[in-house]
């Protein structure tokens, strides 16, 4: 039996949700450990410690190994339970190539889109800033075609990916509905996994409220977020 995962991370949704998600896919015996902002120096001044390279949230501690980055993270997940292997597009030709430049992109997109809550003209530039990013939003319309998912199973990507679009639902909810119609259904399709459903009625994912922080970020994503949350009953 594997040991149990110690994840570590902010209580905000940030960049750790893909991770949360993964672990329930996954059904990894983890334990996650919540910072909260208004006690920072939990892990300033204290966990952080623990890491004598590339100490940053996200992390998971797995016995001895202590890793940061969140698509190391993921990989590493992945790997660690045999039977979602395919997760990484192993065994399917050039696909884990695929999925690896997939994520990066969707990285590369999501630090822009980030900025953006935090912009202190977020209101007046969101929706040019989108406008100037739909061309890449539209290459994943066209990579995924006619499947459920980015490819014809579900991967790794599909976790950062739902996340990035949630975030620019978000921010403009109008020209998503104009421009990525299609990528609905596909974020219904992701929430609807039974690993995903079951977690989405648990305390656990529903006590992160927040995107990013309210005191720092310009947009909390805290109503959209209430919103969206509330078709997951129990």
């Amino acid at each position: 039996m594997k040991s149990q995962l110690l994840f570590g991370s902010w209580i905000q949704r940030g960049n750790a949700m893909p991770i949360r998600f993964l672990l329930e896919y996954t059904q990894t015996n983890y334990n996650e450990k919540i910072y909260y902002s208004e006690n920072e120096s939990e892990w300033f001044q204290k966990d952080q410690k623990q890491f004598k390279q590339f100490a940053n949230l996200p992390y998971i501690i797995d016995g001895d190994l202590k890793l940061t980055d969140v698509q190391t993270i993921m990989r590493y997940i992945a790997k660690r339970n045999s039977n979602y292997i395919q997760l990484l597009g192993q065994g399917h030709g050039n696909d884990e190539d695929r999925i690896n430049q997939i994520n990066l992109v969707i990285s590369e997109i999501g630090l822009y889109v980030k900025e953006q809550f935090f912009n202190p003209k977020v209101h007046e530039e969101k929706r040019d800033f989108l406008n100037r990013c739909q061309k890449k939003f539209g290459s994943f319309v066209n990579i995924r075609g006619k499947n459920k998912f980015i490819f014809p199973y579900v991967t790794t990507a599909d976790f950062n990916l739902v996340e990035l679009l949630l975030h620019y639902k978000c921010l403009d909810n109008e020209l998503f509905e104009k421009n990525l119609p299609s990528l609905n259904e596909y974020i219904q399709h992701f929430y609807n996994l039974p690993a995903i459903k079951d977690y989405t009625i648990t305390e656990r994912y529903q006590m992160h409220t927040e995107f990013f922080p309210q005191n720092k970020a310009i947009i909390s994503g805290k109503d959209f977020i209430t919103k969206f949350n509330s078709q997951f009953k129990k």
